[in-house]
């Protein structure tokens, strides 16, 4: 378990992936002002010749003329196959995966170095170990929570967007470089410029951008956010618990096991909790009773593991009489249920009115 946990952070940290990635902040020049101008007005071809586009989103997102030129400029180049290259991942997810895989290793952890105590995966030890998670994982709700609140803000927001109401930081300072004192070259004109050059006016631009860019960024919000291999990544430490207590003498139940709890339980409960999240969303208003009404979708979550967990360690051997038996059987009925869920069930579009769309959470 220990060496899982030291093997996967530090892969985390000093693995260099071999992709070459073009950062318009690192790659343009931010000092000489003309060889800044020259590679805003040749943005089009870096768009047109990217495979993807990665956006880092958050709140602010959708009141930059930059950021939402970037985008629309995308898809725009891209035609009706736009959505395949486009990435949208909130600047949230990756502390809340790292955060929440951190937090599963300590406990785990923990509950490993109790085994006097409590005898791995016997009932109470089940308990004991949902009574662990319930803190995180109540953290991790609100965030989802405050999240999907955040999808129906961002669609107000683009439904009434206009090039004249969005921000652009040249403007913003005053067309004065705080650092240096200099004059900066107004990046809200070559953007127009662009604008007028790709869409044709300022008007079709902004259809673009309430069209075809909310459409695409409420689809990636709402369903793409925690997609199934990033949620298998982050409940890894199951598998190097499990792995801990590997006894060479049951190795096919080991083996189904662990596909069942890691690659099949974890990853259906994580999605269904995700649309239970998403459509209470706009329940509570105060940030208490958001809590309160997060402590208790977890304890929903809670119950469907342990009725899980009972029915696999309990209920299915005395029924059936064969432990081999009973996980087979396990394994072809969630074998189904999460091919169901994670490719059967209906994704998440913008909502039809701006009335649909909830207030801004606070």
């Amino acid at each position: 378990m220990l060496v899982g946990t030291l093997v996967y952070y530090l892969t985390l940290l000093f693995w260099r992936r071999r992709t070459l990635v073009f950062l318009d902040i690192a790659c343009v020049n931010q000092v000489d002002e003309y060889a800044k101008s020259e590679a805003l007005v040749s943005m089009g071809a870096f768009l047109k010749h990217s495979k993807t586009l990665v956006v880092l989103w958050d709140a602010t997102f959708v009141k930059r003329l930059w950021c939402v030129f970037e985008m629309a400029g995308f898809l725009q180049s891209r035609g009706p196959d736009a959505s395949r290259g486009l990435e949208v991942c909130p600047v949230f997810a990756g502390p809340a995966l790292l955060s929440g895989t951190f937090g599963l290793c300590v406990m785990l952890l923990i509950f490993s170095s109790s085994q006097a105590v409590i005898v791995p995966w016997e009932f109470w030890g089940g308990l004991a170990l949902c009574a662990l998670t319930f803190p995180c994982l109540t953290c991790l709700a609100y965030v989802v929570l405050i999240h999907c609140r955040s999808i129906d803000v961002v669609q107000q927001q683009v439904r009434c967007f206009t090039i004249g109401n969005a921000s652009s930081y040249c403007c913003a300072s005053n067309h004065i470089d705080p650092s240096t004192g200099e004059r900066m070259v107004c990046d809200r004109l070559i953007i127009e410029r662009c604008i007028a050059a790709w869409f044709g006016s300022p008007e079709q631009f902004e259809e673009t951008v309430r069209g075809k860019l909310l459409a695409h960024l409420v689809y990636q919000l709402a369903n793409c956010t925690f997609p199934y291999w990033r949620v298998v990544q982050a409940t890894s430490p199951a598998l190097w618990f499990k792995l801990e207590l590997y006894n060479p003498a049951f190795v096919v139940l080991f083996i189904l096991e662990t596909i069942v709890y890691w690659l099949l339980l974890l990853p259906s409960v994580a999605l269904v909790m995700f649309r239970l999240i998403y459509c209470a969303r706009n329940l509570c208003q105060s940030t208490f009773t958001q809590v309160l009404l997060s402590t208790g979708l977890v304890a929903v979550a809670a119950l469907l593991f342990g009725a899980f967990f009972f029915a696999e360690t309990m209920l299915l051997p005395q029924l059936i009489g064969d432990k081999h038996t009973s996980n087979w059987i396990l394994l072809a009925t969630m074998s189904m249920v999460t091919i169901a869920l994670w490719r059967c069930m209906p994704p998440i579009h913008q909502s039809d009115s701006p009335q649909a769309a909830g207030q801004e959470s606070p």
